[in-house]
């Protein structure tokens, strides 16, 4: 569900795919600070960059300006009080260089020396496509499948951690879930049990690849994600590390019980309706 903040974005704020696909990534500047520019196409109806600067945490739209550069205001989403303005060079494909300008100081920016494969994996009748995201030096490395959350995500919001992870010396796989992007099939069709071989098809997948060290890999779970790469895990005497990312600590029955009552209560229905409501929930 998109933020208001994400539902009142300018028109002039949009990016053709292909410029977007060309910045977007992982860049430090000279003064050492890690960034990541997102295309948050999965969100919104568009292409829209956004910037996350690691240490501090700071995130900031990207609003283009008419001679080329972006500008970034007060808080995400707000072009008032401008923080910093940045130009990319467009003159690549990818861009590989930026330049930063904050506070009367003007910094360069390098994109990240990540090495990346594109990928098509098999699952069935069903093929994954997605990207193997490799640190610059010398291998073999500890490796991480990235899986996604509810919904029709592509591999670009898992780039947003697993460029930063590969950058710091971990090797990274990236799909885009069933039924979206370039993957064949249907997300919403797929059960945990089904979801949770899936993972360990990637996990079969990855541990092949030249540069992964296969006594080291690990899973990555976002949100819904959650209820399958624990049990992923527990299956595998392979997997050497776990990272569950804002996922429940309760059972699926209870997180839809919640949910059902939040709607029902955002939708100004009665105390009365309500109980009534989650009486036969509990019953189904």
């Amino acid at each position: 569900m998109a933020s208001p903040a994400l539902a009142q974005i300018p028109e002039s704020t949009f990016l053709s795919s292909a410029r977007a696909d060309a910045l977007t990534g992982l860049y430090v500047l000279e003064d050492g600070r890690v960034l990541h520019v997102l295309d948050l196409r999965d969100q919104v109806a568009g292409s829209v960059l956004s910037v996350t600067e690691y240490a501090s945490g700071r995130v900031r739209a990207l609003y283009p300006m008419a001679d080329g550069r972006f500008e970034a205001g007060s808080v995400w989403f707000r072009r008032d009080s401008i923080a910093y303005r940045v130009r990319f060079d467009e003159t690549t494909r990818p861009a590989r260089t930026l330049t930063w300008d904050e506070g009367g100081r003007t910094l360069a920016g390098r994109r990240a020396p990540l090495v990346e494969r594109e990928v098509r994996i098999p699952v069935g009748d069903v093929r994954l496509a997605g990207t193997l995201v490799l640190p610059s030096g010398p291998g073999p490395h500890p490796a991480v499948v990235m899986v996604s959350g509810w919904g029709p995500e592509t591999r670009r919001i898992s780039r947003y951690v697993g460029d930063l992870l590969a950058y710091h010396g971990v090797a990274v796989l990236v799909t885009d879930k069933r039924g979206s992007g370039s993957s064949t099939g249907s997300w919403s069709d797929l059960t945990y049990a089904g979801w949770t071989s899936e993972v360990e098809t990637l996990l079969d997948f990855l541990r092949t690849q030249q540069g992964v060290d296969p006594d080291r890999l690990g899973l990555y779970g976002n949100s819904e994600s959650g209820f399958v790469v624990p049990v992923a895990a527990a299956r595998r005497r392979d997997v050497r590390f776990l990272v569950c990312r804002v996922c429940s600590a309760l059972p699926i029955s209870q997180i839809n019980h919640h949910l059902q009552s939040f709607v029902l209560r955002r939708e100004r229905t009665s105390e009365a309706e309500v109980a009534v409501g989650m009486d036969l929930s509990s019953r189904a």
